[in-house]
């Protein structure tokens, strides 16, 4: 079985994406965090759900950015890029709840910042188990 590591090795002339995706990622979820709230869920506690998916999907998007766009040599498990990331979405999360408190229309949460931190969480253990690393790239423009 191949790991998911070496299908990004494959597609390095393509990890440009990432970055996009990372910011069409950014800018949705800020969009989302800032329109007035829908007061249709189709399940409860659905607001949480979607914010523990979208900082998994943040966290994980920004793991790849890093790992292999800014620090191609580093091929192992990095505590401080952890933290970094880790640090950043936590702050984009306060950011987000802080902005909310200043508009009429939604309130800040400190539930939604907690699950925030928890798909922050499960995205960092769900890339440290996969081992999502390069693998082959020398250099930052991906030749070897």
């Amino acid at each position: 079985m191949r790991s998911p590591a070496g299908l990004i090795d494959r597609l390095i002339p393509y990890r440009w994406m990432a970055s996009i995706i990372l910011l069409v990622l950014l800018d949705f979820c800020t969009w989302l965090a800032v329109r007035p709230v829908s007061t249709r869920q189709v399940i409860s506690n659905q607001d949480k759900f979607l914010h523990v998916l979208g900082f998994f999907g943040l966290y994980c998007t920004a793991h790849v950015v890093l790992f292999y766009d800014f620090f191609p040599r580093i091929r192992r498990f990095h505590a401080g890029l952890y933290l970094i990331n880790a640090s950043a979405w936590l702050g984009y999360g306060l950011l987000i709840e802080g902005v909310q408190g200043l508009l009429s229309y939604r309130t800040a949460s400190l539930a939604d910042f907690l699950a925030d931190a928890l798909g922050i969480l499960a995205g960092a253990v769900f890339v440290a188990a996969i081992k999502l690393y390069p693998q082959g790239a020398d250099t930052a423009d991906g030749t070897r």
